[in-house]
């Protein structure tokens, strides 16, 4: 199945609730207003080859969103679950500009966007939650609800 979703970075990995929806809302809002805005470089395009071809826009300061990844995944603990693969140590804070890119593509894209080198400074002060809402072509993912950050 093919999928739509904006540019993005995940904080964590796609999961199945095993509580109720108001009690992870509740958790996940408890988190964030605990959690201090910080500013995020992004700096630079790179790819990931694969099984998975990813074109991504690199987070210099790794450090904040590694952080809000603990936080969230603490917070959670127990509430969902799903593939841990890149939870914690495997985590690797990027934006994701476009994946399942089909090998014979990837080379054009590249030379696309060899000369493209974004440097933007961009200050966090909430997170998003995403939910998919399938049909029969495309799982689509929508904005669910934004958690705002201690101010």
């Amino acid at each position: 199945m093919k999928y739509s979703i904006e540019p993005h970075i995940t904080v964590k990995f796609p999961f199945t609730l095993k509580t109720d929806i108001n009690t992870f809302l509740t958790e996940l809002g408890k988190m964030a207003v605990q959690t201090k805005p910080f500013t995020l470089i992004l700096d630079g395009i790179c790819y990931w080859e694969g099984s998975n071809n990813v074109a991504y826009v690199s987070v210099q300061n790794r450090l904040p969103v590694f952080n809000l990844h603990v936080a969230i995944n603490s917070a959670l603990k127990g509430l969902t679950m799903g593939d841990t693969t890149y939870d914690l140590q495997n985590f690797i804070p990027h934006l994701t500009i476009s994946e399942h890119i089909p090998d014979d593509a990837l080379p054009g894209i590249k030379r696309e966007l060899i000369h493209y080198e974004p440097k933007y400074r961009v200050r966090m002060t909430s997170f998003t939650l995403f939910e998919t809402k399938p049909n029969e072509k495309l799982e689509i993912w929508v904005h669910n609800r934004v958690f705002k950050f201690l101010e």
